[in-house]
This record gives C-alpha cells, sequence and structure tokens, in this order.
C-alpha cells in the first residue's frame, strides 16, 4: 500500500509540471512589448490627407485683406476694358463695325467671373488652414469657421454680384441695348438692325445668366464645404477637417477641368 500511494503521488506531481509548462508557453508578451510593436505600425493613412499646400497668406487678416483686393481688382479691370470698349463705340456703325469685340468683352466677363469664383473657393479652403494653425480656443475657431463662411459667402460673393452682375453687365445694356442700338433704329435697314438689337439682347442675357448661376454656385460649394467641416472642427476632429479640404481641393480640381 505504501509504494501504490508513493507512485500514485509521483504521477500527479509529473502531470502538475507538464501542465504547468504549457501555462508558461502562452504567457503574453510584457506591457512594454506590445506598446513598442504598436507605435511602429503605419498610420492607415498619411497625417494632414497626404497633401501639403502652400497659403496664400500668414493670417486670417492677410488673406481678408488678398480676398478683397482681389475681387476689387477684377471689378477695376472690366470697368477699365468697359470705357475702352465705350470709348471706342459711339455710334450704331461702329457698333456694327466692332460688334466681335462686344461679343468678347461678354465672353471676358463671363470667364473673368468663373476664375474669381474658383479662387473664392481655394480661399475658404486657406481659411481654415489657417484657422487650424491658429493659437486659439476651441470656441474661438468655430467662430472664426462661421466668419469664412459669411466673408466668402456673403461679402465677397456681393462684391462680385453688385460689380459685374449689377454693375458692368447693366452698364453695359444701358449703353449699348437701349443705347447706341436704340438711337440707331432706321426703317430703311429695320430688318438688319432687329437682328442686331435681338443679337445683343441674348449676348446680354447669356453672360448675366452665366455670372450668376457661378456666383451661385461658388456660394453654394463654400457652404457645403462650411457645412462639411463644421462637425469635426466642433468635435476637434482636426484629420476630419483636413479630409474636407482634400476633398474640397478634389472637386476645384475636377472644376478647372470642366468635369
Amino acid at each position: 500500500k505504501l509504494i501504490s500511494a508513493l507512485l500514485i503521488i509521483a504521477i500527479s506531481v509529473c502531470m502538475i509540471s507538464c501542465g504547468g509548462g504549457d501555462v508558461t508557453t502562452t504567457d503574453p508578451a510584457p506591457e512594454s512589448t506590445k506598446e513598442t510593436t504598436s507605435q511602429s505600425m503605419p498610420e492607415s493613412r498619411p497625417q494632414g490627407g497626404g497633401q501639403k499646400v502652400e497659403l496664400s497668406a500668414k493670417t486670417i487678416e492677410e488673406l481678408e485683406a488678398l480676398v478683397e483686393k482681389d475681387v476689387e481688382d477684377v471689378i477695376t479691370s472690366l470697368q477699365e476694358d468697359f470705357a475702352g470698349l465705350t470709348g471706342k463705340i459711339t455710334t450704331y456703325d461702329q457698333y456694327v463695325a466692332n460688334v466681335d469685340e462686344v461679343k468678347a468683352f461678354y465672353d471676358k466677363i463671363i470667364a473673368e467671373n468663373e476664375q474669381a469664383c474658383i479662387r473664392l473657393r481655394e480661399y475658404s479652403i486657406d481659411y481654415v488652414q489657417l484657422i487650424l494653425e491658429a493659437n486659439m480656443p476651441l470656441d474661438d475657431k468655430e467662430d472664426a469657421l462661421d466668419d469664412m463662411e459669411e466673408f466668402i459667402c456673403e461679402d465677397a460673393e456681393e462684391v462680385l454680384y453688385e460689380g459685374i452682375y449689377e454693375g458692368i453687365l447693366e452698364d453695359m445694356f444701358d449703353y449699348f441695348y437701349d443705347g447706341i442700338l436704340s438711337d440707331g433704329y432706321d426703317f430703311d435697314i429695320y430688318d438688319e438692325w432687329l437682328d442686331i438689337q435681338s443679337d445683343e439682347y441674348d449676348m446680354y442675357l447669356d453672360a448675366s445668366s452665366e455670372v450668376f448661376d457661378c456666383l451661385l454656385d461658388m456660394s453654394s460649394d463654400v457652404c457645403d464645404f462650411w457645412l462639411d467641416a463644421s462637425t469635426p472642427m466642433w468635435e476637434n476632429d482636426v484629420e476630419e477637417v483636413k479630409e474636407e479640404m482634400n476633398a474640397f481641393r478634389e472637386d476645384i480640381k475636377e472644376l478647372k477641368a470642366g468635369e
């Protein structure tokens, strides 16, 4: 009996020793090893969205001054061109001889307005970038984002609207359609006169529609961008704000390409 008892005890000790060996081999790695491994893993996306973009200004104040000068310069340049055109065309016959220049100026108004609207979209991205980089409380950043929407969608848009849509284009209508062409009415050339006046009206109408739609689209796009960036800005999710900025950059790129 004593020998049997000793054998049972010996077998039990062996089994416990074998089981303990298995447990030892499955011990988890020390916490410090885990942290080192995790930190060495690459991020799922590059920091900052992977794009480095040069800003057009170093502060929000500088950017606002730049935007104001940009839209004002566009209007001033078009006004100077308009003055030169009206200085050259003062009679009905001169209009008929230079109608191609009139059409070319309408095309220029459309193109200059489109380019200005593209730049305003780009300025809005710069504005948000400056907000992210500013050393200010989160509440102030949210207020600054609201200021961006108001500055671009209301103030800058209004300058272009009043300067081009209600300004130069209406001046074109008054000077040519209601002015020179109306004064040039001649019953003997009625059909020719009517065609020329109708063509002038169509050019004015098309340009006005293009300018209005372009301003409306710009304002809508910037407002959408503001809405998309507002929630992550409020949540202090910098990476998500940058993602929205990069998405808007891609939209602008497609717009420039005419897609």
